[in-house]
C-alpha cells in the first residue's frame, strides 16, 4: 500500500476552501487587533482632555475661592452709607443747632 499524505488526498476545491477560510480569519484578527488599538487610544486621549478640562475648572475654583478669602466681600456703596450715617456731621451737633 502506497502511502499517501493527507493533503494529497483532499480535492482542489476543499483546499482552496481551507485556504480562503484561513486568510479571511487571518484578515478578521488583524483588522481587529488594529480597531482595539485605536479605540483604545482613542479612550485614552479623550479621558486625558476630560482630565485637563477638570484640572483646570478646578485651579479657576480653587483661585477664586482663595482671592474671596483673602479680600473679602466689598460692598463700596454698603461702606458709604454706614461711614455716613455714623459721621458726626450728619448728627447736627456741628451745625450749631442751638436757637
Amino acid at each position: 500500500m502506497p502511502r499517501t499524505s493527507f493533503i494529497s488526498d483532499l480535492s482542489f476545491r476543499t483546499k482552496m476552501l481551507a485556504t480562503v477560510t484561513t486568510v479571511v480569519v487571518l484578515m478578521l484578527g488583524v483588522s481587529l487587533s488594529v480597531i482595539s488599538e485605536r479605540f483604545k487610544l482613542q479612550i485614552h486621549d479623550n479621558a486625558a482632555e476630560l482630565l485637563r478640562t477638570a484640572e483646570g475648572v478646578l485651579k479657576i475654583r480653587q483661585r477664586s475661592s482663595s482671592e474671596e478669602l483673602q479680600v473679602g466681600p466689598t460692598l463700596p456703596e454698603d461702606r458709604a452709607i454706614i461711614v455716613g450715617f455714623c459721621s458726626p456731621s450728619s448728627s447736627g451737633a456741628e451745625t450749631g443747632g442751638g436757637e
